[in-house]
């Protein structure tokens, strides 16, 4: 798989591609049917509760009051979320099922030269928020800051471990970046969800981990975890005073949010799909919704989300090969 682009006609064509354009002309140009015509699955690659099946729920419960149908969040959890990609993949190409899923979408395509899915699989809809995560220590570890965090990992190489929500995922990634922009060396220690993980984190046992704001914040509320950077350029609304890691001077990879449906489904089905989530993504309830739990809501269409997946994929590319971070299994 390639996205080089070289001039405006490839540029398009990659774009068509991404998009989904897989079937015939004929198919793309019939009128679409009434739709909803029953109810809507949205699906979601995290546990149930979990952030994606909330912010699911938030997106749904609009969808389903402008629409008149329902729209059921449903958490096919695993592999991380190619399961839940591969599910609305094979699905009837009608867009009555929605992927939301994350930054997972991308590296499972950049990472593994057996993903169950290809880029071709899904039609983007809409690229929904942004996603930074936090990195945190324990409280007990006794650092306040980055700089001292990494003056403490650099004078003990090896001894220091950081957590993530399995091999592959954003949050091995940028650990894997951390350690090599700041020629320091921490171990990795995935675990399959973000509790074990936060368990171990209040305790000590992990020296770090990234982790979503609406997760990490109150615990540092509570005393229990110290906030040093947020990824990205930018800082948090929801945590005005930690600042970003690009103002530290460690760029770390942010993720995304994003909605996808089936290949092949109508065009005037998946317009009318984007267009709905753009307007409820504008709306001042739901934006404050996704800035609570620690999001920047987007809400672009399937054009600029076609866009900015090239881009996401030849950024956390390079940054995986930069790592030696690979999937086999």
């Amino acid at each position: 798989m390639s996205f080089c682009i070289t001039n405006r006609r490839e540029a398009i064509a990659a774009i068509a591609s991404i998009i989904g354009a897989t079937s015939t002309p004929s198919a793309w140009a019939q009128p679409a049917p009434h739709y909803p015509s029953r109810p809507v699955k949205m699906i979601t690659g995290g546990s149930a509760g979990g952030t994606s099946d909330l912010l699911g729920r938030v997106i749904g419960e609009r969808f389903a009051k402008a629409w008149g149908q329902p729209c059921v969040s449903e958490a096919r959890p695993g592999a991380n979320q190619a399961i839940a990609i591969k599910a609305v993949a094979t699905d009837v190409p009608d867009g009555h099922s929605l992927f939301l899923g994350t930054t997972a979408y991308t590296l499972n395509l950049a990472l593994r030269k057996d993903a169950i899915y290809g880029p071709n699989d899904l039609v983007p809809l809409s690229h929904l928020a942004t996603a930074p995560t936090v990195l945190t220590v324990p409280a007990s570890l006794g650092v306040d800051s980055l700089d001292q965090f990494l003056k403490l990992i650099r004078a003990e190489p090896g001894k220091f471990s950081y957590g993530s929500t399995g091999t592959g995922s954003a949050p091995h990634v940028n650990g894997e970046m951390l350690s090599l922009s700041t020629k320091s060396r921490l171990i990795h220690v995935p675990y399959k969800g973000e509790s074990a993980l936060i368990t171990d984190l209040v305790a000590g046992t992990l020296a770090a981990a990234y982790g979503s704001a609406q997760i990490m914040g109150p615990l540092a509320k509570a005393g229990k975890l110290k906030l040093l950077a947020v990824t990205g350029d930018k800082r948090l609304p929801a945590l005005p005073d930690v600042p970003s890691s690009a103002e530290l001077g460690h760029p770390m990879l942010t993720g995304y949010w994003g909605l996808w449906t089936t290949a092949g489904t109508p065009t005037a089905t998946v317009r009318k799909i984007a267009d709905e989530t753009r307007r409820v993504i504008a709306i001042p309830e739901v934006a404050q919704q996704i800035i609570g739990m620690g999001f920047l809501p987007i809400g672009s269409g399937p054009e600029e989300f076609s866009a900015f997946l090239e881009l996401e994929f030849k950024r956390w590319k390079a940054a995986a090969d930069a790592t030696n971070i690979s999937l086999k299994d």
